[in-house]
C-alpha cells in the first residue's frame, strides 16, 4: 500500500497492488470480494475508488472491473477478461 498524497482536509489518496490472480480457464471472471478483497491498510474507511488499473496482464488482453464494493477499508470487485489470464490489480482510492 502506498500513500499517494494527503489532502488539506486530512483525507488520503492511497493505492494498493494485488498479487497475481488467474481467471479460471473455464470461466471469464476473477472475484476480489470483501473481506478478502484489496485491503488498504493506511485507511480506516474508503470513501471512493478513484481508479482501477491493471499494470500487467498475461497474455495481454482487455480487462474490465465490474461490481465495485466497499466495506470499511476493503475494496471488492470482479474482473472480467479472457480465460486463463494472469492479472495484477491496482486500486487508487480516497479515504481517511
Amino acid at each position: 500500500m502506498v500513500v499517494v498524497t494527503t489532502l488539506p482536509d486530512g483525507r488520503i489518496i492511497a493505492k494498493v497492488k494485488d498479487a497475481h490472480r488467474v481467471i479460471p480457464v473455464g470461466g471469464g471472471a476473477a472475484a476480489l470480494a470483501p473481506p478478502s478483497g484489496l485491503s488498504i491498510s493506511e485507511l480506516k474507511k474508503v470513501e471512493e475508488v478513484l481508479q482501477v488499473n491493471f499494470p500487467s496482464a498475461i497474455p495481454a488482453t482487455t480487462l474490465t472491473p465490474v461490481g465495485l464494493t466497499i466495506s470499511g477499508n476493503v475494496v471488492g470487485l470482479t474482473i472480467q477478461g479472457a480465460a486463463g489470464t494472469t492479472i495484477v490489480t491496482e486500486v487508487v482510492a480516497l479515504g481517511f
